[in-house]
């Protein structure tokens, strides 16, 4: 991979960094869910930065094919690309719901959206952890809207949905 693209990468990366934080900027709390895709970000520039600063120190590494480096690496010089870390965290990475809603949202949520029933909250939880698309959380969501009454238009219940819809 030549020096020149890893460090539009880096420069990419950056740039998204601080256009996310700059848009949780505004919020009296961030969510921890925001708070992880910041981090997962910050990782894969850490990542790009390692391998950046590995070409440098080896430049020959960094070189475009055509120059004298050879068409194929030796399997001692090859760098293996990290792997993505996507903008946004996918179900296949999330083991839980739960485990991205801080101690305050978790509160609120019982209290504002499941009148204060926590078993209802995480049966909830448990069968939207069971879905695999944001689809088929659809009737989930709608059936608790029902049994407790939500209103559409309660901020809480759209924090809740967006917090559920950046998972799938």
């Amino acid at each position: 991979m030549e020096k020149q693209k890893i460090r539009a990468e880096i420069e990419q990366l950056i740039g998204n960094i601080k256009d996310h934080f700059d848009n949780t900027n505004e919020l009296q709390h961030i969510p921890q869910l925001e708070l992880k895709s910041i981090v997962s970000k910050i990782e894969r520039l850490h990542q790009k930065a390692i391998v950046f600063e590995y070409l440098n120190e080896h430049p020959i590494l960094g070189m475009r094919s055509g120059s004298k480096q050879s068409e194929q690496p030796s399997p001692q010089t090859e760098i293996a690309e990290p792997v993505p870390v996507g903008d946004k965290t996918t179900k296949a990475s999330v083991k839980s719901i739960q485990s991205f809603i801080g101690i305050n949202e978790k509160f609120q949520f019982i209290g504002g959206l499941f009148g204060g029933d926590a078993d209802a909250y995480n049966a909830c939880l448990t069968a939207i952890n069971a879905c695999d698309s944001f689809e088929a959380v659809r009737p989930i969501l709608e059936h608790n809207g029902t049994v407790f009454h939500w209103n559409k238009a309660d901020e809480l219940l759209e924090q809740f949905i967006q917090l559920i819809k950046r998972i799938f």
